[in-house]
């Protein structure tokens, strides 16, 4: 899960604040435990990690690993370094990217993506919503090579349209895979969807 981000377009950290006591950081993760994943890496701003470092540690989840990115960079690098931390200290086959900033993705999203995932039998797995991609996506160890070369702040965009013979798309009847929160405007439609105003 990507959280290491510099919220440039809110007010001061957009993950940690909240909505009826809850941070935007806290549902995502809450979710992502909820679900079947084995692991859920979670990479924060080490530039200012005391608040995200905080948050998490109320987790107590043995499931759950902090990984502190050192300096602003492109999401790529983050996802990178999630990557790689993944593929180095775990046994696992795949790997389901998240953005933290999609507080609305249920347990049940995640297990039907990991269902499809499982069940198409290819190296890529994709959410869709009304002909839009979304998240998580899975992709397969296979494509670490690529996944180590990407730059800026593409995620894995590049692999997924570059190897559209091995994408599986499901589609989703829920908007929470594209929905995220990226400005008061969001912050807003949020509250209202939750039925609760920030703090």
């Amino acid at each position: 899960m990507l959280a290491a981000g510099r919220s440039i377009r809110t007010a001061g950290p957009k993950l940690l604040q909240r909505i009826n006591g809850r941070t935007i950081l806290g549902m995502s993760v809450a979710n992502h435990l909820a679900s079947r994943l084995a692991c859920v890496v979670v990479t924060i701003p080490g530039w200012a990690e005391e608040g995200f470092a905080a948050e998490l540690e109320t987790f107590q989840s043995d499931r759950l690993h902090i990984l502190k990115i050192e300096q602003p960079c492109p999401m790529s690098e983050s996802l990178k370094q999630g990557w790689r931390w993944l593929k180095e200290s775990i046994e696992v086959d795949a790997v389901s990217i998240s953005l933290a900033d999609k507080p609305l993705i249920k347990p049940e999203i995640i297990n039907q993506v990991i269902d499809a995932y499982l069940s198409k039998g290819l190296g890529i797995c994709v959410p869709v919503y009304n002909g839009s991609r979304g998240h998580p996506v899975i992709i397969s160890l296979e494509f670490t090579p690529e996944i180590m070369e990407l730059e800026g702040d593409c995620g894995a965009r590049k692999i997924i349209e570059k190897h559209q013979s091995s994408v599986g798309q499901i589609s989703m009847d829920d908007d929470a895979i594209v929905f995220d929160v990226d400005n008061d405007r969001d912050f807003e439609i949020l509250e209202g969807r939750l039925g609760h105003g920030r703090s």
